[in-house]
């Protein structure tokens, strides 16, 4: 009889442990530029000393803001060094599409006014960290619309009016131009 009641606490209580283990592993990696602490809030640990391209980019437009700046740059490491969130949440769904990206070379994170996306974990700040970079890419994507109604417009190429009109690179009469 003690037996079976160890087994039904211990089976249950591993299984917990195991789940905590999946949930918490993905939010504990370390990658080149972040570094996960637990329970301190500190999500990137950037060396100032690493001078690297850093661009805001919006999903909305397509534009992006470049620092090459060794100063602007640091100041843009710093500001992400600075971020501490209250909480996170791992991205469970597959979504389309982004708001805005911050690229540090070839990493790129999402992020929005409070949150940034790791390793599909979101971390979330108590209030609106990023408003600094969301306001300067949202004020450059205006200039960006206002001169785009300025430009003259676009004339669209032709689309062919039949199949022969179409450029083939099957020379005729090999058996394979389907044109015919």
């Amino acid at each position: 009889m003690k037996k079976s009641t160890a087994l039904k606490i211990f089976i249950p209580s591993g299984i917990v442990l195991l789940l905590l283990f999946f949930a918490l592993f993905p939010a504990t990696q370390r990658s080149l530029l972040t570094t996960f602490v637990p329970f301190t809030g500190k999500l990137f640990d950037l060396n100032p000393e690493h001078p690297i391209m850093v661009q805001l980019q919006s999903g909305t437009t397509g534009q992006s803001i470049t620092f090459t700046d060794p100063e602007q740059i640091r100041e843009a490491n710093d500001y992400l060094n600075g971020f501490r969130y209250v909480f996170w949440r791992p991205k469970l769904l597959a979504t389309s599409g982004w708001s805005y990206r911050v690229s540090l070379g070839t990493l790129s994170y999402e992020f929005g006014e409070n949150w940034i996306r790791v390793n599909n974990i979101i971390y979330y700040s108590a209030g609106g960290y990023f408003r600094q970079w969301t306001d300067l890419i949202r004020a450059n994507d205006r200039a960006f619309i206002e001169a785009q109604k300025d430009a003259p417009p676009v004339s669209p190429t032709p689309f062919p009016a039949s199949a022969s009109d179409f450029p083939s690179s099957v020379p005729p009469g090999t058996g394979s131009d389907i044109s015919r």
